[in-house]
């Protein structure tokens, strides 16, 4: 009757109420339940092939609360026959929880609220389901994490149904045109709004691009062709557009957006272990389903700890991922075990990730691993590029750093250095790793593409992640869409590796970035749940003292398994302390465990019958030691006879309530127990004031409890200086003042200061009973030390972060990881104040205050992240990290850059803290007398090769140069080698040190 209205701000809200229409007739379910029967729910997840013929019982009614968190229940679905040929039916699983589906024995189909209807295979007449009593879809759009925590999930019944494809095809089409008819609108006229959607007034649609006035036009006209000619008609039209709109793939302005297709799995986060390895078999399943019906997707995979997990849980499935590895359609890549924290983890422990990673990716595709994938991690040490590139890995990939919340990291491609000058070729993408190939995301993916000009493509991670599920029906279909699609990247599924391969070529065009990657956000997982990182600290030093024990021994490698959980452990959301409760409750006596057991396994093979008491020296340098009232140095990786052993002068230790000394170490306290005055051999350490101040913080972050200690926390602090009782002692030698006072009002913390003869640090035993939730305890020591920068000990080596106030990235690092360590100094570097831990991580210095965190009563949410009151876990209960008693043990000294070997700080993290076994067995070495070496050239680990000796790995701390030689036996020799073991070329005895440098020996 009229003509097409010119005004088009007019048709744009008929396009949504399309959409919408469109997206209703997609599904038809069959009213009529199907009949289902279950076993009972358990909290151990056993494989389909252990259920065997446990009972079924026949589900009569519906609905059914059943099992409890985390719980895992199996179902048997029975499929009628089909009427009038095998079209493809769908099974839609009405649950809260999660769900695989299985057909003969193999997972085919992973249910989750982004994967809500499961094709059944053709002749098909049982289903085998799977379920998980859980709901983790938390980046699905409109869905809730939550099931009842007490009344379990909640079932209303299997049904059948049916996809009526000319509608799907049809919706996914007017989706897509929508989402770049989205972008292309101005923001004056913004894309979700008014002008899209409801009632009222529409701005008109004026000063715009021309290509979306053509789209409107013709998106307008497939509408019409839909109103009266039916869906085969609006598909033709808009074939037609998509034909219409193809992108210039040699425009200026062409990028690709290579799509991966992904499920980041977090191993344990708002789940435990058991349920982490239900969703990789859940996800496997969805991937291989995916590509079957979309052949052109790839899909990549990290972390072999997942995978052993479905080799265990379902044989018949890795089956099938093995054969798409051969194909190359799988991509298993990743280069580390887990996709691990890279700060809290000791050198050692990450280069044991490393090898146990390659292995398992060597197992999968035969070779190593080429790209280190790690999208969700906290911040990204120095020391990361030194050991990828001593395990021959070229390639870095993350997300991450585009959390951060103060500046901006500069590049999305560039070459990575780590502090020694190792390089690596780093993307980072500067979207979320759960991408779901939209139109505003290539978008945005192309346009923060920094490095663009250099290199025409962006990586494109896609799929559901954190609680797995990966690519779904609707994202293959989008993808195929903007396959070539004007105005946007070309989205093409790819291969991680080969994309970077592509980049590699122009790695000399790209910008360069040295050290650390500072993540400007979650400061608080450097802290978070002390008696974790005592355990998993613990955990280390028990396996390096077995590991020195087999070195000296002539022994082969520990317990593969061992190295296993401890590399578990270093998962992303694990060791930082961000999981749920349960993680920990389960975990932490692992860990213990662990730590025990390898030293009673060392022990054990120190002991030899008729032996006389000896003492083992696990470090492969010298140590001193106080033993039964003698001062005495015990030689590198040996075990000595106590009767050979020379006592050492040293000056007695006195004690009284205001002084501690021992002929090295003065010290003095006030009355509230506060350091006054701390000098070491007669130098004095340049406190400003009372240092070892006790501070307590409203530590409530404005976002993610677990994650994080915002910045205005640390200025409303309240300084506990109150006088304090009184304890001295002195047994055995040792002198000991104690202080104990009020922490709050239900609180206490005692803080004892200890010195043993011939001690040059001052040590403190904190004994701390936080009574408060929410709340950071801190440690100060204020100085006059007032250099540009302060030293923090790294995994291996160190890095230097500004103390100076002023500019804003200045500022953000408010709050850093030391691997145990940390130094401030003024501007020369050479005399300052040096900090030592046991088990403690978050160290900040600013304008001459150097502050230790050591403890916080974190709140745990049942997703972690605060104000969020879902149920998933823990039924709403408010429970919290590090409440009541833990003991934190810590030393202060004087630091100077020419200090010998054994008061560096990097070596006295380790001498302070590990165990000395003592035996009844006979003297024993490794055949290692010492180390000619600049004194910042720390001996890290010794490692055990069994008929091929050993293998000393050395660490340089301080950004210092010179020569390294190595003492050894006569009957023995070293020859340089990288983290593989491979042999290095050498042609001399005396090896150059640069700084930062990481070296390895192997010693036959």
């Amino acid at each position: 009757m009229l003509p097409t209205t010119h005004f088009q701000q007019l048709l744009l809200p008929r396009f949504t109420k399309t959409r919408r229409d469109l997206s209703a007739q997609i599904w038809r379910v069959d009213p009529s339940a199907l009949a289902v029967s279950q076993t009972k729910p358990t909290k151990a997840h056993r494989p389909w092939s252990a259920v065997g013929a446990e009972e079924f019982r026949a589900v009569k009614r519906t609905p059914l609360h059943w099992g409890r968190m985390f719980d895992q229940c199996w179902w048997k679905v029975a499929v009628p026959e089909p009427e009038g040929g095998e079209a493809v039916r769908y099974l839609f699983w009405d649950d809260r929880g999660e769900a695989t589906v299985y057909v003969d024995g193999e997972p085919v189909y992973g249910v989750d609220p982004g994967h809500k209807y499961a094709p059944i295979p053709a002749g098909a007449r049982e289903l085998v389901v799977e379920s998980l009593c859980a709901r983790t879809g938390i980046w699905v759009k409109g869905e809730t994490q939550g099931v009842d925590g007490e009344r379990g999930s909640l079932f209303r019944g299997a049904y059948l149904a049916e996809r009526d494809d000319a509608a799907w095809r049809a919706y996914h089409d007017l989706d897509v045109l929508i989402g770049l008819m989205s972008l292309l609108d101005k923001p004056e006229y913004p894309a979700h709004g008014d002008m899209w959607s409801g009632g009222g007034y529409r701005p008109e649609v004026t000063v715009v691009e021309p290509l979306l006035r053509r789209l409107i036009h013709r998106t307008s006209a497939a509408v019409d062709a839909l109103e009266t000619r039916g869906l085969e008609a609006f598909c033709r039209s808009t074939r037609a557009i998509y034909d219409e709109f193809r992108g210039n793939p040699d425009a200026p302005d062409a990028m690709k957006a290579v799509l991966t297709g992904h499920a980041h799995i977090d191993l344990v986060w708002l789940w435990p272990e058991r349920a982490g390895e239900f969703k990789a078999v859940h996800s496997f399943a969805n991937a291989l389903n995916m590509m079957e019906r979309y052949p052109e997707m790839t899909f990549g995979y990290s972390q072999p700890a997942s995978y052993e997990a479905v080799q265990r849980r379902s044989p018949e499935l890795m089956r099938r991922v093995r054969r798409q590895v051969k194909r190359g359609r799988w991509e298993a890549t990743g280069a580390l075990y887990v996709e691990s924290d890279v700060q809290l983890p000791c050198g050692e422990a990450l280069v044991r990730a490393f090898a146990l990673g390659q292995a398992g990716f060597r197992g999968l595709t035969g070779r190593d691993s080429r790209c280190v994938w790690i999208p969700d991690v906290f911040g990204y040490s120095a020391a990361l590029p030194t050991i990828m590139a001593g395990f021959g890995v070229p390639y870095f990939y993350t997300t991450k750093m585009h959390w951060s919340g103060a500046t901006r990291f500069p590049h999305s491609s560039f070459r990575w250095a780590g502090m020694d000058g190792s390089e690596v070729v780093a993307h980072l993408s500067w979207t979320h790793y759960n991408q779901t190939v939209t139109p505003a995301e290539l978008r945005h993916s192309a346009n923060q593409h920094r490095q663009s000009h250099v290199h025409d493509e962006a990586l494109f991670p896609t799929g559901y992640g954190d609680g797995g599920g990966g690519v779904s029906e609707a994202m293959c279909e989008r993808a195929r869409r903007l396959s070539d699609l004007a105005s946007l990247p070309r989205a093409e599924w790819g291969t991680i590796e080969g994309f970077f391969d592509r980049l590699a070529e122009r790695a000399e065009a790209l910008p360069s970035w040295r050290g650390e990657m500072y993540l400007e956000y979650h400061r608080g997982v450097q802290t978070t749940n002390g008696r974790l990182k005592a355990a998993f600290r613990a955990a280390e030093a028990g396996l390096q003292v077995w590991e020195a024990v087999r070195c000296a021994t002539g022994g082969g490698p520990v317990d593969e398994d061992m190295w296993k959980r401890v590399c578990f452990a270093q998962f992303h959301d694990y060791i930082p302390g961000s999981s749920i409760a349960e993680v920990y409750e389960e975990h932490v006596p692992e860990l213990e465990s662990i730590a025990e057991r390898a030293l009673a396994h060392a022990e054990d093979e120190l002991e030899s019958a008729g032996g006389r008491p000896c003492v083992f020296n696990p470090m492969a340098a010298p140590r001193r030691t106080w033993i039964d009232g003698r001062l005495v140095e015990l030689p590198p990786l040996s075990g000595v006879a106590f009767d050979e052993l020379e006592a050492l002068p040293a000056d007695p230790v006195t004690a009284t309530k205001t002084r501690l000394r021992n002929g090295r170490v003065d010290a003095r306290f006030n009355a509230a127990g506060e350091l006054k005055s701390l000098d070491v051999d007669g130098e004095p350490v340049a406190l400003e004031q009372p240092g070892a101040a006790v501070w307590t913080f409203p530590d409530r972050p404005a976002n993610y409890d677990a994650w994080d200690i915002d910045r205005y926390s640390l200025s409303n602090g309240t300084h506990h200086r109150g006088r304090a009782e009184v304890d001295v002692t002195t047994e055995d030698g040792v002198g000991q003042v104690a202080f104990t006072r009020q922490l709050g009002d239900l609180g206490e913390v005692t803080v004892a200061y200890r010195l043993e003869p011939g001690d040059a640090v001052l040590r403190l035993a904190i004994d701390l009973d936080l009574a408060e939730p929410e709340t950071l305890v801190k440690l100060a020591f204020p100085t006059a030390y007032r250099g540009r920068e302060a030293r923090y000990g790294g995994p291996f080596g160190s890095t230097m972060r500004p103390q100076w106030p002023g500019p804003l990235a200045n500022d953000a690092m408010f709050e850093n990881p030391a691997s145990r360590w940390a130094v401030v100094t003024d501007e020369d570097q050479r005399d300052g104040l040096m900090l030592v831990t046991q088990s403690k991580y978050g160290v900040g210095v600013r304008d001459g205050l150097m502050h230790l965190s050591l403890a916080r009563s974190a709140l745990i949410t049942p997703t972690g992240v605060s104000g969020d009151t879902t149920t998933i876990g823990t039924g709403g209960t408010r429970q919290y990290t590090d409440l009541g008693r833990q003991a934190i043990r810590l030393a202060v000294g004087r630091f100077h850059h020419e200090l010998p070997l054994t008061q560096q700080p990097a070596y006295l993290a380790d001498a302070l803290y590990l165990p000395t076994p003592r035996y009844l067995g006979r003297p024993l070495d490794a055949g290692f007398r010492g180390l000619d070496a600049p004194a910042s050239l720390v001996p890290a680990w010794a490692v055990p090769n069994g008929d091929r000796g050993w293998t000393l790995r050395l660490h340089e701390t301080l950004g210092s140069r010179g020569q390294a030689r190595l003492r050894l036996d006569d009957n023995r020799s070293a020859t340089p080698v990288d983290l593989r073991g491979e042999t290095m070329d050498t042609n001399t005895s005396a090896h150059a040190v640069k700084p930062y440098a990481l070296m390895s020996f192997k010693v036959f």
